[in-house]
């Protein structure tokens, strides 16, 4: 049995499982249930359904100090607000507008509906991204209007000029490069095209970029679970390499965030770190542990060699003190045979040979084992 099924009412891992698929955003919002519409909403805007925010409760201090009643009605006007701007965001959603869509009793605190309105609008809840403004809201007058430089046209500088825009400051973005994006980045040659950089989508329960897609139009494609990897000449490297090549990639990257969360080490002599900088650091300093390792494994190699060669020597003097003695041995063996009467002292010096031959074969082997 669900959680829903025994409380009665969605929970948040269950609104967050049906809101897997752009599709299952809109139907989700415009589900007729407006408790599961409304859940829906403000998990989609990273807001708990059912209690006020830390946030909230700084903005709006005379709610925090009512009744729960009071809460229930303010909760109530902020997740429809959401909901209803989320069923359609490539509108701009106007207090009048807001109010319009209120039902009763809760639009008859006009004030109330307003502050929500203002509150989610200042903090980038609603009216945010590629919105059609409303024409029958008044622009500001010019002299009011602030100037404002932002620095960086990336996505976020991007998006806060369009949105202090549409609060009516005239805003002027510095970008460094010739081209707008940041990360965001995509390479063309001939007719392959190549993004390098912020093209994955990471789920869209939460995720304002979800918002953006739904209002420019532009379709998501659901990425595959496998992601193969080619080499230069665009041929598939085989799994056990890519799996090899994965595992250090994120041994790299747990070594970055060790480095700056763990050890504190952010910046060298003054200037910032960046992820691609810090990798480039441990790349030098793998390569350094690489070859440190590799001219001690040579070092190594040369030693043995010499303690081999040494070893080679010593055996073919062995090899030559038992060709000697193996002679001398025939030759006592053949004097043996040839005498009917074989002195002591001949006996003991064939066996004594015989001995010396042995133990020079042994060591010899034992040299070649080793």
């Amino acid at each position: 049995m669900s959680s829903w099924q025994r409380t009665g009412r969605p929970s948040d891992q269950l609104v967050a499982h049906m809101m897997m698929t752009m599709k299952d955003n809109i139907e989700i919002l415009s589900h007729e249930d407006d408790d599961i519409a409304l859940e829906g909403a403000t998990t989609h805007c990273r807001l708990p359904h059912d209690k006020l925010t830390s946030q909230e409760l700084a903005c709006f201090p005379d709610i925090a100090r009512l009744s729960r009643a009071t809460h229930a009605v303010f909760l109530y006007l902020r997740n429809k607000t959401l909901q209803i701007w989320l069923l359609n965001p490539r509108d701009e959603l106007t207090f009048t507008g807001l109010l319009n869509e209120i039902p009763a009793p809760y639009n008859s605190d006009t004030n109330l509906v307003r502050r929500v309105h203002g509150f989610l609008e200042r903090y980038g809840y609603i009216n945010f991204g590629f919105i059609r403004p409303d024409s029958a809201v008044p622009k500001s007058p010019a002299k009011q209007k602030r100037k404002v430089v932002i620095l960086g046209a990336g996505a976020a500088g991007l998006a806060a000029a369009r949105q202090l825009k549409g609060f009516g400051c005239e805003v002027v973005i510095l970008e460094a490069r010739n081209r707008v994006g940041g990360r965001i980045a995509t390479y063309k040659k001939g007719n392959y095209v190549a993004d390098l950089g912020a093209m994955i989508v990471t789920g869209l329960a939460g995720n304002p970029v979800t918002v953006l897609a739904r209002q420019m139009p532009m379709t998501l494609q659901k990425i595959k679970t496998r992601c193969p990897i080619y080499d230069a000449s665009g041929k598939l490297i085989d799994k056990e390499k890519d799996d090899v090549i994965e595992k250090e990639f994120n041994r790299l990257l747990d070594a970055c965030a060790y480095l700056a969360h763990t050890k504190g080490i952010t910046d060298i002599e003054g200037e910032k770190l960046s992820l691609g900088s810090t990798f480039d650091i441990i790349f030098q300093q793998q390569g350094k542990r690489v070859r440190e390792k590799k001219l001690e494994f040579w070092q190594t190699y040369c030693e043995l060699q010499d303690k081999q060669r040494e070893i080679q020597d010593e055996m073919i003097s062995l090899k030559e003190t038992i060709s000697k003695l193996h002679a001398e041995y025939s030759r006592s063996m053949n004097e043996n045979e040839n005498t009917e009467n074989v002195p002591l002292l001949r006996e003991f010096q064939s066996r004594c040979r015989r001995r010396d031959l042995q133990a020079a074969i042994r060591v010899r082997y034992c040299l070649y084992l080793w």
